[in-house]
């Protein structure tokens, strides 16, 4: 399977972390499986039957009260050993789906016909996210912070330089509505105003909702928040560039990532001993 391992995603023309991400996780894995089932790899276009190969292999079904999936056990088995797959047995609806995201962006980059788009593979993904919903198959949702889990976390932050801007990111990420992590580690210090010392003024020129920046929405952030960004610009010095950044003892570094700034809601919270997913 070497040859799913040596794929160039560089140039995909795909913008967006997350889309980015998929392409260069999912995109090897349909040539791993194409390679096992079939003994050599994916090319464009990718055949309809070919397709519908794929999302039965990858689908759950009930047969003699187990959930069993077509493709072979021993293909399985090798896409597992090689590390293309996590676990033996099927794959999540969301999982397949992302997969399908991507082979049938990779056929419109291409501009060639695009296999995802037949009614046939339509209708077999129509019936497998039914069955799929019938057996108590949901998507993965994220905690959402509310007030009594946010504040057990903002308990953990202590007046240390690390402390102050978790507490600062903590309660920005959840100002005005809400931040994706993306959008918080994406945060610039040109993009806060300063009303006065309990408002500030937050342009976010891009979200998941408006991705070509075309409207440029004030977002106010109050109180508690305004107060903390407040002490956490003060403490770093942050004058200019991202506004959320790595802390070395007692000076900010590089922007965060984010993954880092997942990675540090999830700490606050096992910190405070909440349970739930936060890595959104």
């Amino acid at each position: 399977m070497d040859e799913a391992r040596n794929i160039d995603t560089r140039a995909t023309g795909i913008r967006g972390d997350r889309n980015k991400f998929r392409l260069v996780i999912d995109q090897p894995y349909w040539c791993a499986w194409a390679v096992a089932r079939y003994g050599k790899p994916l090319a464009l276009p990718v055949p309809v039957p070919v397709v519908v190969q794929f999302i039965v292999d990858h689908t759950a079904r009930v047969k003699a009260g187990e959930l069993v999936i077509e493709l072979p056990k021993d293909t399985d088995e090798r896409l597992v050993e090689a590390g293309f797959k996590g676990s033996l047995g099927p794959l999540k609806m969301a999982t397949i789906l992302h997969r399908l995201y991507v082979l049938s962006k990779l056929h419109q980059l291409r501009r060639v016909q695009n296999p995802c788009e037949d009614p046939q593979v339509r209708h077999l993904i129509s019936r497998a996210r039914r069955a799929a919903a019938k057996r108590g198959e949901t998507p993965t949702k994220k905690t959402a912070a509310t007030r009594e889990p946010l504040e057990a976390m903002l308990a953990t932050c202590d007046d240390s330089l690390e402390g102050v801007r978790d507490r600062a990111l903590l309660l920005f990420a959840w100002a005005s509505g809400g931040r994706r992590r993306s959008e918080v580690a994406a945060a610039t210090v040109d993009q806060l105003r300063k009303v006065d010392d309990d408002l500030f003024v937050f342009r976010l020129h891009r979200s998941k909702t408006n991705q070509i920046g075309n409207t440029t929405p004030d977002k106010p952030i109050r109180g508690k928040a305004a107060a903390a960004l407040r002490e956490w610009l003060a403490r770093s010095a942050l004058q200019e560039g991202a506004l959320f950044r790595r802390v070395w003892k007692d000076r900010a570094g590089p922007r965060l990532s984010p993954h880092s700034v997942a990675a540090i809601v999830k700490r606050r919270a096992a910190l405070a001993g909440v349970e739930g997913d936060w890595a959104g």
